[in-house]
């Protein structure tokens, strides 16, 4: 048996993200050393797992002279109102005088006289020590306590002195073979006929969704008392569940739909056959169609492509009547 890396031994179970880790486990190690990590700014887009990913390197922080991790705090940033409640609820009961990891999940949400504090509160200097003074309140910020963690899908909509003082990792978009192993780390079903390949198409990178696939496959087997599952439980499952290939949305096959009726449709035309703005269309539904090539904006307006076509086609064939 192949001996596990110290990389593999600090991220035990965690799927994928070889470069990421990596970076980190630089990190912990520097920590080890220094107590002292640069601020982290994990970027990804949803369900890339940036919340698994900061809460494991969280818990490699161990104090230089301490037994165990130490205490981990995380907060949704769209929670923060202002300043005033960012000190009264969280930097005051939660952070002052504490050995603590801080996590702001988010953080492109965070208001903008807090994201000017933090500023103040992150400014990198030799001693790793700042002071951040509010109202009648002092509060100092000693890097070898206190380490910052920030994640964001929207790294865009971040401050861009504060995303600076910060040491950016972006996630890496999952690979098939990838979302086949984070099925299989979460249940204990045997899988037969190079099910799993098929199942991975639907899942759209995201390692949230297979850990999802993963209970819902659970769910069917229990239901079916099944240990095994093949090809044709697939096909049961994928339509009790309405899993449309390559996991596209009801909403983006009625694009595809929309797209199919004439030769070239304007996006003006096209927000009022499906009932909803220009910009939601552009920037909920577009995109992952336009990822895999099922359609195209040329001068004369939206187009399904050849490969646009044959899915509908295909769907048609293989789904629809069904």
């Amino acid at each position: 048996m192949a001996t596990k890396t110290q990389t593999e031994k600090l991220f035990p179970n965690i799927v994928g993200q070889t470069a990421a880790k990596r970076i980190m486990r630089f990190y912990i190690e520097g920590h080890s050393a220094s107590n002292i990590i640069p601020h982290i700014m994990l970027v990804a887009p949803k369900g890339c797992g940036k919340t698994t990913m900061a809460e494991a390197f969280g818990r490699n922080l161990v104090q230089k002279g301490e037994p165990k991790q130490k205490p981990w705090l995380s907060i949704n940033c769209s929670s923060i109102k202002n300043l005033e409640q960012f000190f009264d609820q969280i930097v005051m009961p939660h952070l002052i005088d504490k050995d603590i990891t801080f996590m702001l999940d988010e953080c492109h949400m965070i208001p903008t006289d807090v994201q000017n504090a933090l500023l103040t509160v992150l400014n990198p200097n030799p001693n790793n020590v700042n002071t951040f003074s509010f109202g009648e309140f002092d509060w100092t910020v000693d890097f070898k306590r206190i380490s910052f963690i920030f994640a964001t899908t929207e790294s865009q909509k971040m401050n861009e002195p504060l995303m600076d003082r910060c040491k950016r990792i972006d996630l890496e978009e999952y690979s098939n073979e990838e979302l086949e192993d984070i099925i299989k780390l979460n249940t204990n079903i045997v899988f037969r006929q190079n099910v799993l390949k098929d199942i991975a198409t639907t899942l759209r990178g995201n390692a949230r969704g297979a850990q999802k696939m993963a209970n819902d496959i659970d769910i069917y087997c229990k239901k079916n008392v099944k240990k095994v599952f093949q090809q044709n439980d697939w096909k049961r499952l994928s339509r009790d569940l309405d899993i449309l290939p390559l996991g596209l949305h009801r909403m983006e096959m009625r694009l595809l739909r929309a797209l199919s009726e004439q030769p070239f449709t304007r996006l003006t035309n096209l927000a009022a056959k499906l009932g909803m703005s220009r910009s939601v269309i552009q920037r909920d539904f577009e995109m992952f169609l336009q990822k895999h090539c099922l359609f195209e904006v040329n001068p004369l307006g939206r187009q399904l492509t050849k490969k646009g076509q044959k899915y509908l086609k295909d769907y048609d064939k293989e789904y629809a009547s069904k």
